[in-house]
């Protein structure tokens, strides 16, 4: 909601403010020179959990002004439960809606979130039933007559009459149904997994890299994911979708859940490490420029700057990234802009 302000206080401690196009972080594109970078993701860029300044987008333009060369403003277009259907739909119409981005950045924070009929997607939905599409028939907030939709009309109608507090009423309505609709299968499906586990013998911890923690358990086991042979025709055809939005250069970047605390102990193993890593073997023979954030999430924990995950209120190795993981994408996509070429041919034609 452009004009808006939005206070976060039970997970993080922040305020953020809103700017062109419900941009969060309060950027003003008339203050942010061309050429600009997309920046795309969940509540996870979105970043309510964190102050303006230490948001990825607004990271990205502080460390780019410090280049001699090769300058480019950051654009955080991140919402909460926005989806790879939503960046394939959404990125033709920002392009014509804003001139001057010369690349696009989109940061997934969960394999899942490649996969079809994920819960998770609140808007369009990337299905694979009856066949593989991207529907957005039953998103009440998109107007095909308007570039942002109808969610981003309300939005400005709210910040005008400065009813900000009727949009905060309206989302919590919106999550409450939600997880009524959904949780009941989904804990259901991870309790049986845990029984299934209590029958087995304990294990113990292997990795030799493991730092002592006291006061966590291990946290619920992931349920539902396929198998690689079975994910590549879906990757395929979402990859092919979101290939076919833009002639300016994509880049997938994936951040994984590591460091994590499990039975006491610090891991750097990230379960969904195989299926990662064959998607982005996969986007990488598609065309696509890609980032894994692993080795940097675990080099900033080593070195003592602590988890990219969790805040002082909350678990400190999940939920939302924090300002060290919004800062490390920043810098890991600043270091792409300075080495992709085909990033610099879009900054010198435009």
């Amino acid at each position: 909601m452009p004009g808006s302000v939005f206070t976060q206080r039970f997970e993080g401690w922040a305020t953020s403010s809103f700017g062109d196009f419900g941009m969060p972080g309060g950027l003003q594109l008339s203050s942010l020179p061309a050429p600009h970078v997309a920046i795309w993701g969940d509540s996870h860029i979105e970043g309510l959990q964190i102050n303006d300044k230490k948001k990825v987008a607004n990271r990205v333009t502080q460390l780019s002004l410090k280049q001699t060369s090769h300058r480019v403003s950051g654009l955080n277009l991140a919402s909460s439960g926005l989806s790879m259907a939503d960046f394939c739909l959404d990125i033709p119409v920002v392009e014509q809606a804003i001139p001057g981005i010369t690349a696009h950045y989109i940061v997934l924070t969960d394999i899942r979130d490649t996969l079809p009929d994920q819960p998770t997607a609140r808007h369009a939905k990337f299905l694979s039933k009856p066949y593989l599409h991207i529907d957005a028939s039953q998103d009440p907030n998109r107007d095909p007559n308007s570039p942002f939709g109808l969610r981003k009309q309300l939005k400005r109608f709210i910040a005008n009459y400065r009813l900000e507090f009727l949009w905060k009423t309206i989302k919590k309505a919106y999550y409450a149904v939600s997880t009524i609709k959904t949780s009941s299968l989904r804990y259901t499906d991870k309790f049986k997994q845990l029984l299934a586990v209590q029958d087995q013998p304990p294990k113990q911890p292997e990795s030799p890299s493991s730092t002592r923690i006291f006061g966590f358990g291990e946290p619920l086991p992931s349920v539902g994911l396929p198998s690689i042979e079975e994910a590549l025709e879906p990757w395929a055809f979402i990859l092919s979708k979101l290939k076919a939005t833009s002639n300016r250069p994509i880049t997938i970047i994936y951040c994984p859940k590591v460091p994590r605390i499990r039975c006491g102990l610090v891991t750097m193993q990230d379960d969904d490490d195989t299926l990662a890593t064959a998607f982005l073997n996969l986007a990488t023979n598609c065309g696509f420029s890609t980032i894994t954030m692993n080795n940097l999430f675990i080099s900033g924990y080593q070195s003592g700057k602590g988890f990219p995950r969790g805040f002082a209120n909350s678990r400190p190795d999940s939920g939302h990234l924090n300002a060290l993981g919004h800062l490390l994408i920043a810098q890991a996509i600043t270091k792409n802009i300075h080495l992709n070429q085909s990033i610099h041919h879009a900054v010198h034609t435009d």
